[in-house]
């Protein structure tokens, strides 16, 4: 009989854990939502760039179309090139 309570507390324990778990990542997972939906509402307006800004002018128009088409294809459109700058 003392065997069957203690198999009753573990599988309590082991509910109340998993619940506690299940618990705690569905908030985290809320939050990041919430966070993501948050800072893609915010509006980020600046002013369009005429043209890119380099150093001394040394890339050229061919390295820039590739450098914009490769950002605008990975970003799916959302990503702009401000500044290019030799590292």
């Amino acid at each position: 009989m003392e065997n069957l309570s203690n198999i009753e507390i573990g599988l309590r324990l082991l509910a109340v854990g998993m619940i506690t778990v299940f618990v705690i990542l569905s908030i985290v997972v809320l939050a990041a939502k919430l966070l993501i939906y948050f800072t893609n509402k915010l509006d980020i307006s600046t002013t369009p760039v005429a043209q890119k800004k380099t150093k001394n002018g040394s890339i050229s128009n061919k390295k820039l179309a590739i450098l914009t088409s490769v950002v605008s294809h990975v970003t799916a459109g959302k990503g702009k090139i401000k500044e290019i700058r030799k590292l």
